[in-house]
């Protein structure tokens, strides 16, 4: 696809959207798809990889897909969306990124939009954490530092349910208007 033809894309975008219905109905169809593949090429996949790696990988990315559904949409940068609502009482801490990250925008960028959320919520639970620590006195060691550990294979694997839940969302807007 050509600059030109992406930039007609990006600019010519539906404003009348799938509601948040609509997406938490096309993310379990598509993940009803994912599961059933799975189910389908279960031998193969238990062939290439051993028995629990399959199914630990499927059950992390489908739990991360419904999460990434569910409660780390890309509408998070709306104040009143669904998925703000399903956080309950704490919807609260999203009201600071509804009005740092315009709708449409960065947000909903297949990867980055996911990026700003995950690092969005893990800087508020680092500053909830060191909050609690300096308050309590609890001998925790809370460092940045750590991040390099906590990098494996099974994070990449929920990153990428959170990936995929936000791409079939982008789709559902760009393609399924109303």
């Amino acid at each position: 696809m050509s600059t030109c033809r992406v930039a007609v894309w990006l600019r010519d975008r539906p404003t009348d959207v799938p509601s948040g219905l609509a997406h938490r109905r096309i993310s379990r169809l598509v993940l009803l798809l994912v599961v059933g593949t799975t189910a389908y090429y279960y031998k193969p996949l238990v062939e290439a990889f051993g028995p629990d790696p399959v199914f630990e990988f499927a059950l992390l990315f489908g739990l991360s897909f419904l999460i990434g559904t569910y409660l780390l949409s890309p509408d998070l940068d709306l104040e009143d969306s669904d998925p703000a609502k399903s956080w309950g009482i704490v919807q609260v801490i999203w009201r600071p990124y509804a009005r740092v990250f315009k709708h449409r925008g960065i947000s909903h960028t297949p990867l980055i939009g996911t990026l700003t959320r995950v690092v969005y919520l893990a800087g508020i639970g680092y500053v909830a954490g060191a909050v609690l620590q300096s308050l309590m006195g609890w001998g925790w060691e809370i460092s940045i530092y750590d991040l390099s550990r906590l990098w494996t294979f099974h994070v990449t694997i929920v990153l990428a349910g959170l990936v995929a839940s936000d791409v079939v969302h982008l789709v559902a807007d760009r393609f399924f208007s109303k």
